[in-house]
């Protein structure tokens, strides 16, 4: 469900007010950016809805041969689709496609924004996404515990995972697409972390080309070697590949659980009440921890 009002973080100077965070230390040099060319595709998804035209409960069944029906008379979300504002016209007809991502008993408290494969922005968000994740033009927010270099590598590396497990049979951990974001909150000055789950359902992986040979061996090199992507480059070329479809971010809050996990290793160091520094961080982790600035 898209939200009515896309939320636009306050002037710079305003970050002033938000406690500081350990910098996150540069990565290792690699290419710059991410490698792989993507394009937005909702193909991926009406074959979701033509696969359940006969499925056997009959209002899945009635409501996908509706859907498709819509498909059929708007040639405009079919193929590749250039820009996130192609969408804009048909907008009806996203909504009942994303019925399948996006069920409307959830819509007021998800968190959940739908991107082209890998990139910036959201075509089709929730409101408490576009609350928490969203600024200009559609934009997803760079996380304050992350900068954009090392986001650029992640993304990268689940790309490259994705390879793995799609065309070379690798079994890939579930937990793969998981990350931690930190977050401003605006309305009281502080920040949140959200568990952020990048969901590749209907993310397609296209071989460019002649696709590159990997035996056992090589593929099981490159899972143990996950963070080494000069390797990946090597061996998997991005060029050879391309992705097309959507991913989705889902994002749920997770600040107690690590507010309270710091909290822990805090409180065990010694004489660290002593250290006005230490105590005024373990001093702003409880303000975040209870949401009261003032604290």
């Amino acid at each position: 469900m898209p939200a009515t009002d896309i939320l636009v973080p306050p002037a710079d100077e305003a970050l002033a007010d938000l406690p500081a965070l350990v910098a996150v230390e540069a990565a290792p040099a690699v290419p710059a950016g991410f490698p792989f060319a993507t394009e937005l595709s909702l193909e991926p998804l009406i074959d979701y809805w033509r696969a359940r035209e006969r499925d056997p409960n009959p209002g899945v069944a009635r409501l996908a041969r509706t859907v498709c029906e819509e498909v059929d008379q708007h040639a405009t979300c079919r193929g590749q689709l250039n820009t996130i504002e192609q969408l804009d016209g048909i907008q009806g007809l996203i909504d009942m496609l994303m019925l399948a991502v996006f069920p409307p008993a959830a819509a007021t408290a998800a968190i959940t924004g739908a991107i082209p494969p890998f990139q910036r922005r959201s075509f089709y968000y929730t409101s408490r996404f576009a609350e928490v994740m969203m600024g200009k033009d559609r934009t997803i927010k760079q996380p304050l515990n992350i900068d954009y270099a090392t986001m650029e590598r992640q993304m990268t590396q689940m790309a490259y995972l994705l390879i793995l497990g799609r065309e070379y049979g690798a079994e890939i951990p579930d937990n793969q697409g998981s990350l931690i974001f930190t977050v401003p909150d605006y309305s009281i000055g502080l920040y949140r972390h959200y568990g952020v789950n990048f969901d590749s359902s209907f993310v397609r992986v296209r071989v460019v080309g002649t696709k590159p040979v990997l035996n056992l061996e090589q593929v099981q090199h490159l899972l143990h070697n996950r963070h080494r992507l000069e390797l990946w480059y090597e061996l998997l070329p991005p060029e050879r590949f391309a992705f097309e479809g959507f991913n989705l971010l889902q994002l749920v809050d997770v600040t107690t659980q690590e507010i309270l996990s710091e909290l822990k290793y805090d409180l065990l160091e010694r004489d660290v009440l002593q250290a006005a520094d230490r105590l005024e961080q373990i001093q702003e982790k409880l303000r975040v921890l209870f949401a009261r600035p003032a604290l």
